[in-house]
């Protein structure tokens, strides 16, 4: 005999909205038996969430899905939509799972799509044909013929939930356009070992530069400052002595090129040639690290309080980018510097004229 309906709603009522197990009949049950309301029930049954499964970065998804992928959101456009893969346990091509190789059901399945709560324009959007030639958008309520679907967001599966499958569907032609969460995952003592290994490193940066101030103060008192203006790039002749600077003082969402390469003296980052100078523009522009001239590219990041900076901050194979204007609300102040090495970079100042 199989379960009845209400025995199965009882179920998801009492472990969904009471966080109980269910141990009696449900209140609405024809068979005869102990019944118990929600509240009647005595035995917790919370819902566990493994530490794999917590989003650590999910506060750096943006609310408007960006144009291109980011460290923490993944980008599958109409022009890199992801094949669907038909479940093969499954017949009359109902379902079908989002596998890192389309058509191979042993591959990996990638999980971790981003869902509305996040914004609305995260919604999944499902095409029968290649949505980059002439794929058809499927509607999430059918096209009248009751043939609805729905997608797990989680798990990564699309499943044709009415009575009929869309007519022309088949197994190799179902494509999806959405966002997948492809952040840090894990909490707790992970992090803590994490910003516990971040804090030691800021203190060794901190000693290096006190222990390289004296050399610096003293090389800096024999020449005149440099100072460039992001503008014109004119060297001006500043009347005290202090670190090198890059300065615009325009808010005109410009954006800037700086080559970064290693200063072999010093063992720094240079930029333009100038040893570790400050970087100082408005909110609202655009600078631009080009970073392939360097033997260890991927290790050049943006820090902000010690954390790597995702937020405002996308990283390519040979650039850096910073939209000053994605910026986290508030940030005045990040750095440019090593990922393994400390002490090799210097401050980014973000003013708000």
């Amino acid at each position: 005999m199989t379960v009845s309906l209400e025995q199965k709603v009882d179920f998801l009522l009492k472990k969904l909205g009471y966080s109980v197990t269910k141990t009696g009949l449900a209140e609405d049950e024809s068979l005869s038996g102990t019944k118990k309301a929600p509240f009647a029930e005595a035995i917790a049954s919370p819902l566990v969430v493994p530490n794999t499964s917590i989003w650590q970065e999910s506060e750096d998804i943006p609310s408007t899905p960006p144009g291109a992928s980011t460290s923490v959101v993944e980008v599958y456009g109409t022009s890199n939509a992801v094949l669907m893969t038909a479940d093969p346990t499954v017949t009359g091509n109902r379902t079908f799972i989002a596998h890192s190789g389309a058509g191979n059901s042993s591959s990996p399945i990638l999980g971790d799509w981003i869902d509305v709560q996040f914004g609305s324009d995260y919604i999944v959007n499902v095409y029968k044909g290649d949505p980059d030639n002439g794929g058809v958008k499927l509607s999430a309520s059918g096209s009248g013929s009751d043939d609805s679907w729905f997608f797990d967001y989680s798990a990564g599966v699309l499943n044709f939930n009415g009575s009929n499958v869309p007519s022309g569907v088949n197994s190799t032609n179902i494509y999806i356009v959405a966002y997948r969460y492809i952040g840090a995952k894990g909490v707790s003592e992970a992090s803590t070992i994490t910003n516990l290994a971040e804090n030691t490193a800021d203190i060794d940066l901190i000693q290096e530069k006190l222990i390289s101030l004296d050399e610096r103060i003293e090389k800096l008192f024999a020449l005149d400052t440099l100072v460039l203006r992001l503008e014109d790039q004119t060297p001006e002749t500043a009347s005290l002595p202090s670190t090198s600077m890059f300065i615009d003082e325009d808010s005109d969402s410009s954006t800037t090129t700086f080559g970064v390469t290693l200063d072999p003296e010093r063992g720094v980052y240079a930029l333009d040639g100038i040893p570790q100078p400050t970087v100082q523009l408005p909110r609202g522009d655009i600078i631009k690290f080009n970073i392939s001239a360097l033997t260890s590219p991927t290790e050049f990041k943006i820090y902000k309080n010690g954390s790597p900076l995702t937020q405002g901050v996308s990283y390519g194979a040979t650039e850096v980018t910073i939209d000053t204007g994605n910026l986290p609300t508030n940030t005045t102040k990040i750095f440019y510097r090593n990922s393994q090495t400390s002490g090799m970079g210097w401050i980014i100042e973000v003013t708000d004229t």
